[in-house]
């Protein structure tokens, strides 16, 4: 199972996250989202070049690099 950071994968990859680094308020940003262990992600944008748009449960959510750089996941559709 090869392991990347959320702001490393292109558009389209279906995702599941395995694990969030960072400290307690990224974390919290996060989880707020709704993005924790075990969940299933979709990148709809990553031009490599400001913020990712993911899809989470049929909603869209916009990521900033840093935080998504803190976001372990691990594709789908290999």
């Amino acid at each position: 199972m090869d392991i990347y950071t959320l702001d490393k994968m292109y558009r389209g990859s279906v995702l599941r996250v395995v694990a969030i680094s960072g400290g307690r308020i990224a974390r919290s940003k996060l989880m707020d989202l709704g993005i924790i262990p075990g969940e299933h992600l979709t990148v709809t944008k990553n031009d490599g070049n400001g913020p990712l748009i993911i899809e989470h449960h049929g909603s869209r959510l916009v990521v900033g690099t840093g935080l998504a750089g803190k976001v372990r996941v691990s594709p789908l559709n290999e």
